[in-house]
């Protein structure tokens, strides 16, 4: 959480949805305890001013009778104008005073899921333009895919600003779209918050970003940069295939930098005009640096406790003498140097850092801190089993069971696939760090 708490209306605060889980569907087993985080975020975001949340699939996977529960025991100020769920239908639009002006706000969802009914978007957006009426800002909260966003945006005009979750959608640099919104979005599971600051200037029209030109012209250049080389590339192919296939590159770069130069005409005409209200965008990583609000740091304690005690009222996920995995202590038996190394690396020590951080519960975390748990018929669900806590010898080699039973060669990889490692270092469990050349020569051992 961050460590600031909203005690005035400066700030709008809204999220795209998908907060709650990463995927539309939720394994039974892990149900209750996706649902006793979710509590905790509404629980947080809630006491934090939050004005407007739009669901997406990952959140009405824990069912249409949890978000019934959030919105009537914590005031879940949920904004979606196309969606029904349960024969329940939700606000669409909502006008919010920050700093003395009136911002226009219009929730919005692209697909539904089970009882969940979702009418046309691009009727939803054109009544909640008409509902909202005159406001200072008008902002688009939208959880859809990245084809109905763009023909939202690049269709309908009225729209300054469209936050949009669902896909993982992370943009650093905001998008302009043909009817003359900006597009953010700072991705899903909670690992960045985006901050949009505005300022007005008197008698401005429409938008531009601090910056603007010059990302422009950067981009630009890389793209003009790629048309070159497809020319080349073109002149000097041994074969037509080859000649085709650089000619069809050359053309789609050549589309984006007619594209681009529009965009930066456009930019630059606004800034010498002085006629457009500037902005700027940050996402800031919600990383260790940050600590836990105090208000929020009991909630935590207590939902740690919870999601534990549900993993420990459980029955053993696999026994530690069934399936493919063995553990890494039978691998030491021959590889005794080998284990020895093993035991010195970050691996080895992956499940006493899940316990220090109390989440030995929780098959989110547990999923990338015990052995096996890629696998199909590796350990599914809470408790883990003693031998496969741990990240261990068998989720780079593969499964020892027969290498145990009767060793021979080619049963387990000697070397790991950079595939092998992106299980979990995804780019978004490690935020973005994994790199295999780099991380490879901290965990490999020589010997037999």
């Amino acid at each position: 959480m961050v460590d600031t708490w909203s005690e005035t209306h400066d700030l709008v605060v809204v999220d795209g949805g998908d907060a709650f889980f990463k995927s539309p569907d939720v394994p039974e087993a892990q149900l209750h305890q996706a649902q006793l985080k979710a509590e905790l975020q509404v629980r947080s975001l809630v006491a934090d001013g939050l004005d407007a949340f739009v669901p997406g699939p990952g959140d009405l996977a824990l069912g249409t009778a949890f978000l019934r529960r959030m919105v009537d025991e914590h005031q879940l100020p949920v904004l979606a104008g196309n969606l029904t769920c349960d024969g329940r239908d939700f606000e669409g639009t909502r006008v919010v005073d920050a700093g003395g002006r009136r911002v226009g706000l219009i929730g919005l969802v692209g697909t539904g899921q089970g009882p969940c009914v979702v009418s046309d978007p691009a009727q939803g957006l054109i009544d909640g333009l008409a509902k909202l009426g005159a406001v200072d800002v008008t902002v688009l909260v939208l959880n859809a895919d990245r084809s109905t966003v763009k023909a939202l945006l690049g269709t309908t005009p009225g729209i300054d600003f469209a936050v949009v979750g669902g896909g993982g959608q992370t943009l650093k640099n905001p998008k302009r779209h043909d009817g003359g919104s900006w597009q953010v979005g700072a991705g899903s599971r909670g690992k960045k918050l985006g901050v949009l600051a505005l300022d007005w200037q008197p008698g401005a029209t429409g938008w531009a970003g601090e910056g603007e030109i010059e990302a422009l012209a950067t981009r630009l250049d890389r793209y003009r940069q790629r048309v070159d080389d497809m020319a080349e590339r073109a002149a000097s192919a041994d074969d037509d295939a080859a000649r085709r296939r650089a000619q069809l590159q050359r053309g789609h770069y050549q589309k984006e930098v007619t594209r681009l130069e529009g965009e930066l005409a456009a930019a630059v005409a606004a800034a010498e005009g002085g006629e457009a209200h500037r902005f700027t965008n940050e996402l800031v990583e919600l990383d260790k640096t940050i600590p836990d609000h105090v208000r929020v740091a009991p909630w935590l304690a207590e939902t740690k406790a919870a999601v534990n005690a549900v993993a420990a009222a459980g029955t053993v996920a696999t026994d530690s003498h069934a399936g493919p995995f063995v553990g890494s202590a039978r691998c030491s038996t021959c590889h005794a140097a080998e284990y020895r190394q093993y035991k010195t690396t970050p691996h080895a020590h992956a499940w006493p850092t899940l316990v220090g951080a109390q989440r030995q519960g929780d098959p989110d975390c547990v999923s990338c801190h015990a052995t096996g748990h890629w696998h199909p018929e590796g350990p599914s669900g809470v408790p883990v089993p003693a031998a496969l806590q741990g990240v261990g010898c068998e989720d780079c080699h593969g499964p020892g069971r027969d290498h145990v039973s009767a060793p021979t060669g080619g049963q387990m990889v000697k070397t790991p696939d950079p595939e092998t490692c992106v299980h979990c270092h995804d780019g978004v469990r490690d935020e973005g760090r994994f790199d295999f050349g780099t991380y490879l020569p901290q965990v490999v051992h020589s010997g037999g």
